[in-house]
């Protein structure tokens, strides 16, 4: 059974008629008295509680997908997140074609972005200071020009964003030589066998 320990008792029994008892809002409104309208307000808000109780219990990854498919379903998320999503968003604009490049869809990357602004707050200074330490040429004139004023929320997502970008092409290129290596091996056989 979903949490409802934070509804009003009105709250409660709405939604217990709507969504545990599986009555329709018109029908809950003749039972109880109310008009369909209220009961629709009411349902409403009731299962925005229940949901937002569900997303503090979540695992990371869990509380990123719910979101995701809640901002799927309605066009917003919980608390604002699609606001702070976007605000972010609007300040990686110019980087953002690289970036999506290495992800598999719009959902992987977005639920990236998230994880990276949602979780390890604690970290952004830490990861921040560690990336200016490593990077250098271009890529750190590029982020003292654009992002060096930029809040540390935008700063830290960039950082996480060229962090698992690196990370992936570091993957690819991994893979690429483990298949030239079998390639190589396989014309060194076939050179053999035609001797």
């Amino acid at each position: 059974m979903r949490n409802t320990d934070n509804l009003t008792d009105r709250e409660f029994e709405v939604y217990n008629l709507c969504v545990i008892e599986d009555k329709t809002q018109a029908e809950a409104a003749e039972e109880r008295g109310f008009t369909q309208g209220y009961i629709s307000m009411t349902l409403k808000k009731a299962k925005e509680k229940v949901t937002n109780a569900e997303l503090k219990k979540a695992s990371p990854e869990a509380y990123v997908r719910k979101c995701w498919d809640i901002f799927l379903d309605t066009g917003t998320m919980p608390d604002y997140l699609d606001v702070e999503l976007e605000f972010v968003i609007r300040w990686l604009l110019l980087d953002l074609l690289p970036f999506a490049h290495w992800y598999y869809g719009v959902g992987e990357f977005c639920s990236h972005l998230m994880t990276y602004s949602l979780f390890d707050e604690d970290k952004i200074k830490e990861d921040i200071a560690k990336y200016e330490e490593i990077v250098d040429g271009e890529e750190r004139l590029h982020f003292e020009e654009y992002y060096g004023e930029r809040p540390p929320i935008v700063q830290a997502v960039y950082v996480r964003l060229m962090t698992e970008m690196n990370r992936r092409q570091q993957q690819l290129e991994g893979a690429m030589k483990c298949e030239l290596t079998v390639l190589e091996q396989g014309a060194v056989f076939s050179a053999l066998e035609r001797r």
